[in-house]
């Protein structure tokens, strides 16, 4: 092939390959030059060559070779994060545990907060059988990621805390609490979220999220309700407005004796979801048990408006109008619920208690 102009790095990197010994050199190069010319112009402008090689190599069945190219270019350069993530991949994929966890051990050495790095170190140790070192990773990475987050948070390195503390969100955090209370995380976790959803980095933050509602359940389950509370209100300013997201957060407030804000929380969850019978059910049960009869009797209309033949809803509207001293319309109104509904067990448990 005439005046072919090709780096001089790859065709040392060629020179390793079986191709190159069967002779077969122009349509190797051919080849490689096809398949990494088929990559996004970005790819070409943010990877080095070596990462451009390797993944061509990928492609074509070489792997072992691609992570030989890698090897050669992280011991010049052991700080390029892209070269090295790209090592750690591969090497998983043959199977080269001892290589993917060298190379994520480098890349969370300058980003920690790299979840990709994180979960590859942490497989490849439970694979070599270095538990010991797992367990230490999995109870102690987070941790440290947090108190990194917290001190740039101090230096108003405000870039390098939303890393620190979003990678932590997904890092095994032994003690969810720990996240959503250090300096400043609950707002710069919205913030972060707000401004690099659906970029690429480390750290895939359209997912924060879901993520905030997990550890909400996390902390909730460790009987940390203030920081389910701090969580939940985290994800709904990441744009969570499911009635569920409200009837935790609701729950959690009253439990913690926000009861106001409790309720404010259920009322907003109906504004947001018109149709959503659980919140007006347990809105209208809550004001009843508390002695609040128009919001509830109104609630709880609303409620079998929407689920008719729930014998739960004319249940606590029977309690309702006994409570309010009319003991003889709760009467009328379990008879005209029997013909209702299927449930007919509980209503006319009631209908016998009240006749009593």
């Amino acid at each position: 092939r005439p005046n072919i102009l090709i780096p001089a790095c790859v065709i040392c990197v060629l020179n390793t390959l079986p191709w190159i010994v069967i002779n077969n050199t122009d349509a190797s190069i051919r080849r490689l030059e096809d398949i990494t010319l088929t990559e996004p112009a970005n790819y070409f402008e943010s990877h080095s060559r070596a990462v451009r090689v390797a993944v061509a190599l990928r492609k074509e069945g070489f792997s072992r070779a691609a992570v030989d190219v890698l090897d050669r270019a992280s011991a010049l350069n052991p700080d390029d994060t892209v070269e090295q993530i790209n090592r750690a991949s591969i090497a998983r994929e043959i199977d080269d545990f001892e290589t993917t966890a060298q190379a994520a051990r480098e890349v969370l050495r300058t980003e920690p907060w790299n979840l990709y790095a994180y979960r590859l170190l942490r497989g490849s140790l439970e694979k070599l059988g270095h538990h010991n070192e797992q367990r230490l990773l999995v109870k102690t990475h987070s941790e440290r990621l947090v108190l990194r987050g917290k001190g740039a948070y101090e230096e108003g390195e405000l870039t390098i805390a939303g890393m620190a503390y979003s990678g932590a969100a997904f890092m095994d955090l032994q003690n969810p609490g720990s996240l959503i209370r250090s300096l400043g995380a609950g707002k710069l976790l919205v913030e972060v979220f707000r401004e690099a959803a659906g970029d690429t980095y480390p750290i895939t933050f359209d997912k924060l999220p879901r993520q905030m509602r997990a550890l909400a359940r996390r902390a909730y389950n460790a009987s940390d309700k203030e920081a389910a509370v701090s969580y939940w209100a985290a994800a709904k300013r990441m744009g969570l407005t499911d009635e569920l997201i409200h009837q935790n957060q609701g729950v959690a407030l009253i439990e913690l004796g926000r009861s106001a804000e409790g309720l404010d929380t259920w009322r907003a969850g109906i504004r947001l979801n018109p149709g959503s019978v659980e919140l007006r059910y347990i809105l209208g049960t809550t004001l009843r048990e508390n002695g609040e009869v128009d919001e509830a009797k109104q609630m709880l209309h609303e409620a079998i408006a929407l689920e008719p033949t729930s014998a739960r809803h004319y249940l606590q509207m029977g309690l309702l109008l006994q409570a309010t001293d009319r003991k003889g319309e709760a009467i009328q109104f379990y008879k005209d619920a029997l013909v209702k509904t299927s449930n007919y067990k509980d209503l006319e448990a009631a209908l016998d208690a009240i006749q009593k």
